[in-house]
């Protein structure tokens, strides 16, 4: 099938209000894990994921060390005002690293709540932090910030900013969400979601993970607002996929050179490690500079293909020969039905919106089977969304 005439109606369940999960349970290693390997189904909890990769002889586990920044900024305009929120997205140019360490000044990308109360020659003052808008450019509005003191954006989100929970937990931040909706390990600065699967892992399973000889990697895809926006279109030709940076070290391309399984944690994780696939054969085939992987990039015909161990050799050599000690480029890869991985071979997820883009990885992973997992979950109690239950899948190619 042409991935373009795809139907998102076909990628549609019916998920109850009281099915989403609006807080984290006590304990991250508590959540049920519903675990589809073959043609069974079984359930189990997240303490039992290091016994169930006994099952692989030689694993390695990938996690995206992302971290969430308080991207959301409320700007008041009186007691009985509803305020401006401005939703920070990403910077105009530039990394992400360096927009975290600017000072006194950043342009930047963003959504802004009640934009039409916003007039082109008012700015905005919070505290010490003044928004002035640029321009809009469809749903998004191009916005400088500027500060007077010697605070880098960072300290500026951390000091002003509030967590940007998911819109669909209805709810107000709480003092436990600083915590849970951050993973253990992370680390990198720039998402403004978290990724969801890592939620569930604490130290202690990740310590038991590498005492029975897992090989534990990581990688940064920095998560923008619209990874768990739903398909508005009605064909999948029609919708734009969003942006996301991604960074991967050359430590963690060359451990992931050997014949082991790859297990990524997070439909984020498998997205970078797939789009560095699409990035060798694109170096492989054209010679092309490594900067960005289009959302179509699987589904046109290559003149050849590569295995996986060719694929990320070439990436290796392509790096080292530059002096490069990290790939970092841009994805927008969208991985659909009738998708072939490449560098992944088991997933664990949560469990996601309906007719969602990360809906239709699932559905790429498992085939037609995502409706009987997705409906034993809804009828055994499983929480879905951001702090709901995981699934661990074995992918089928």
């Amino acid at each position: 099938m042409n991935p373009e005439e795809i139907k998102i109606q076909d990628y549609n369940y019916k998920l109850p209000e009281e099915k989403i999960a609006k807080f984290p349970l006590k304990s991250r290693d508590e959540s049920k894990m519903l675990i589809s390997w073959g043609n069974k189904i079984e359930q189990g909890t997240i303490k039992d994921f290091p016994a169930w990769l006994s099952k692989i002889k030689n694993y390695h586990i990938i996690l995206n060390d992302t971290k969430v920044i308080n991207a959301r900024l409320i700007f008041t305009r009186g007691i009985d005002v509803q305020p401006f929120e401005i939703f920070y997205l990403n910077p105009v140019v530039g990394s992400v690293e360096e927009a975290m360490s600017s000072k006194k000044s950043i342009e930047t990308w963003c959504k802004v709540r009640n934009s039409k109360k916003w007039k082109d020659n008012i700015n905005l003052v919070n505290h010490q932090l003044t928004a002035q808008k640029i321009e809009r450019v469809n749903d998004k509005f191009k916005i400088l910030f500027t500060w007077n003191n010697n605070f880098t954006w960072s300290e500026i989100l951390e000091k002003h900013g509030q967590l940007p929970l998911p819109p669909y937990m209805k709810r107000q931040v709480d003092n436990s969400d600083s915590d849970r909706y951050q993973t253990v390990f992370a680390k990198k600065e720039g998402s403004v979601a978290a990724p969801t699967a890592g939620l569930h892992l604490t130290s202690k399973i990740l310590d038991e993970i590498s005492t029975n000889g897992g090989d534990i990697n990581y990688l940064q895809l920095h998560i923008g607002a619209g990874t768990f926006q739903p398909v508005s279109e009605n064909y999948l030709g029609k919708h734009i996929m969003h942006s996301e940076e991604v960074s991967i070290s050359i430590k963690t391309i060359n451990n992931l050179m050997d014949d082991f399984d790859n297990i990524a944690i997070g439909t984020t994780a498998a997205r970078a490690l797939e789009s560095l696939y699409w990035i060798a054969l694109e170096l492989f085939n054209n010679n092309t500079k490594l900067n960005h992987v289009n959302q179509w990039a699987p589904y046109k015909k290559y003149k050849s293909y590569l295995s996986r161990s060719e694929a990320l050799s070439l990436i290796k050599e392509y790096a080292i020969s530059r002096g490069d000690k990290e790939i970092k480029f841009n994805t927008s890869l969208l991985i659909v039905p009738g998708y072939k991985f490449r560098l992944t071979d088991v997933l664990m997820t949560n469990f996601h919106q309906p007719k969602s883009t990360l809906l239709l990885l699932i559905a790429a992973a498992v085939g037609d089977r995502w409706k009987e997992i997705y409906n034993y979950a809804l009828s055994m109690d499983f929480r879905f969304l951001s702090y709901g239950d995981a699934c661990l899948l074995k992918i089928r190619n």
